[in-house]
């Protein structure tokens, strides 16, 4: 990814566009925070193209929705069930909340 500059944009549009085209993404950064993502579309892939991040975003959405539930869910059961927690990273995969239950010696992995 490369990274461009809302005054280098403001400035430089003509050389920013034919980035676009050789890059084909752009992130755009204001005070050295990415704040959009400028991507090369034509007629014939802007529906798709729309669509696919439109997608994309709802599934984020419902992703942390799902683990904002989920943990609500855990600090429910752990005042409850006195649950002990611990965050397990999986190589490749984003972090799993895993719980033991004192009382079984059971743990299950819960997203």
């Amino acid at each position: 990814m490369k990274f461009v500059t809302v005054r280098d944009l403001r400035l430089k549009p003509g050389e920013i566009w034919k980035r676009l085209e050789m890059e084909r993404e752009l992130i755009i950064t204001s005070n050295g925070k990415p704040i959009a993502l400028l991507t090369g579309i034509n007629e014939d892939t802007m529906e798709r193209t729309c669509t696919t991040l439109r997608r994309t975003r709802a599934i984020l959405a419902m992703e942390e929705m799902q683990r904002t539930s989920a943990l609500g869910s855990i600090s429910y059961l752990r005042k409850r069930s006195r649950l002990k927690l611990k965050w397990c990273g999986v190589a490749g995969s984003e972090n799993r909340a895993q719980y033991q239950c004192p009382s079984f010696g059971s743990s299950q992995t819960l997203w």
